[in-house]
């Protein structure tokens, strides 16, 4: 499973060159995916991803064209325009007034969710019932998870709370906040961000049936940011 995702980041990559900034560099495991960029910003605010990230860095042959950024992409001051490839709204407002481009969003489109997935490779469950607006799941109310992501359902920044646990992954007993695409779209198009497609990905034949349920709800959305003078 993670390598078929891991080939969809790929093939999306692959059509791209020039700057990249990799918001949200985690570990690196991606570094190896961007040896067609010229330079990359990796972007990346955890103190042990960041340990992890240059780590991998320091092996990889393109170390000497990336540069890590240790924060959030909204307290970054970009010092290049690049053509590329958490409070949503001021992350946005960095990206249009610093690059100029292409830029994908690659998510879980809470509007193709179709079920709960209960296997032994994948659990993929909404945690707040809609319609009565109560957590389905027991999480600790003390914890980030809940009280973030409570707040955040409350003020309609997101539209539901997944659990996930893939086997073999580095998404076990993982909460993720789930967004619609309508407002990502809607999000974007204020910042003045021209969508120019979207698609969901269709699965390879040789994934389980879980696992081409959960594949089903990746969307990914290309947007052009105009050139600011």
């Amino acid at each position: 499973m993670g390598k078929y995702h891991n080939r969809i980041k790929q093939n999306i990559l692959n059509k791209y060159k020039g700057n990249l900034p990799d918001i949200g560099s985690g570990n690196g495991g991606d570094i190896h995916k961007l040896k067609q960029f010229r330079k990359i910003a990796c972007v990346e605010p955890d103190i042990v991803k960041l340990k992890n990230l240059n780590e991998r860095i320091k092996k990889s042959d393109i170390k000497n064209r990336i540069t890590i950024y240790p924060n959030t992409i909204q307290k970054i001051k970009l010092k290049d325009s690049f053509n590329i490839a958490t409070d949503v709204e001021s992350m946005l407002n960095n990206i249009s007034q610093n690059i100029n481009g292409i830029f994908i969003v690659l998510f879980m489109d809470n509007s193709l969710f179709n079920g709960d997935i209960d296997s032994p490779c994948i659990k993929y469950r909404q945690c707040i019932g809609t319609y009565k607006n109560k957590f389905l799941d027991s999480l600790d109310e003390e914890s980030p998870v809940y009280l973030l992501g409570n707040l955040r359902y409350v003020h309609k920044e997101c539209d539901n709370i997944l659990f996930v646990n893939i086997e073999n992954s580095n998404l076990t007993e993982h909460y993720e906040n789930a967004i619609n695409s309508k407002k990502i779209i809607r999000i974007f198009e204020k910042y003045k961000f021209n969508i120019i497609s979207q698609n969901s990905i269709k699965p390879f034949s040789f994934l389980n049936s879980s696992q081409s349920l959960y594949t089903s709800y990746l969307k990914v959305i290309k947007f052009h940011i105009p050139t600011t003078n």
